[in-house]
């Protein structure tokens, strides 16, 4: 009885990835081509140009100080890409990463240690 369960398993297992395997392509074969020639191709002769001319430095540019940087502000909006989005907020239900990363700014705000860890 047990033998016949195996048999039976393996069969739907094989029928299974069989049905599930994607279809290879078939291969096209492509018209044949014309051999290369090794024979020269016909040129002309370059036109005859004049020696270029010399050419002035350009001009140097003296430097200038650097910007100055906006100090941070506390507060506004801050604005963030991800790739895809959370399929839930509630940690205790998923394991994904864009849900893990949204929720982690909700609720890290919420809680607070100290050193001890209290």
């Amino acid at each position: 009885m047990f033998r016949t369960f195996r048999l039976i398993a393996l069969f739907l297992l094989i029928a299974f990835a069989v049905g599930c395997a994607s279809p290879t392509p078939e291969v096209t074969k492509s018209p044949p081509t014309a051999a290369p020639t090794l024979a020269p191709v016909a040129t002309s002769a370059p036109a005859a140009t004049k020696p270029p001319e010399a050419t002035k430095p350009a001009p140097t540019i003296a430097p200038t100080a650097a910007p100055k940087v906006a100090e941070p502000t506390r507060g506004g909006t801050a604005v963030v890409a991800m790739d895809s989005d959370p399929e839930t907020l509630n940690l205790g239900l998923t394991t994904g990463y864009s849900a893990g990363d949204v929720a982690s700014k909700i609720f890290n705000g919420l809680v607070w240690l100290d050193g001890g860890y209290r």
